[in-house]
């Protein structure tokens, strides 16, 4: 499984919410923590592995914790023209998949959406605004294997 949550929240923030949340105790997490430092496995990937939450469920905390939305992709239908509107080349390199269009704009998942940057250039091509929301690796990963 991949996971890039890491990379948008440090474990000390993770920590702290998933304690915050009462899905762990302190001692819980500082020991997952230095599990996945010995293991070489992320925080993240240890908590998803030992069922102790869910990738989305993560994601959902992550998304809460950004004050951003956040879309679970598989339980999401996308139509074949929504999907469309960016190449899977460009969606493939950027972990990004359009999955809503409507008159406020391009629904996008986004494994980080605070990246700016990509979401401009997907303004810029369509015409249209760009609506980002958090989605994880995992879940947009599978998305392409469908």
């Amino acid at each position: 499984m991949l996971c890039s949550i890491r990379m948008i929240i440090t474990d000390d923030n993770l920590k702290k919410l998933l304690i915050k949340k009462e899905i762990v105790d302190e001692k819980k997490a500082d020991d997952l923590i230095q599990l996945a430092s010995q293991t070489k496995t992320s925080f993240v990937q240890l908590l998803i592995d030992k069922d102790i939450i869910s990738d989305s469920h993560i994601g959902l905390i992550v998304a809460d914790f950004l004050h951003f939305p956040f879309i679970i992709l598989s339980k999401t239908y996308i139509s074949y023209e929504t999907a469309r509107l960016i190449p899977e080349k460009f969606a493939r390199k950027y972990n990004v998949i359009p999955f809503a269009r409507d008159t406020t704009g391009i629904k996008l998942g986004m494994i980080d959406p605070r990246q700016t940057y990509i979401q401009s250039l997907i303004a810029k091509k369509t015409g249209e605004k760009v609506i980002p929301y958090l989605a994880t690796e995992n879940d947009i990963h599978n998305k392409f294997q469908i």
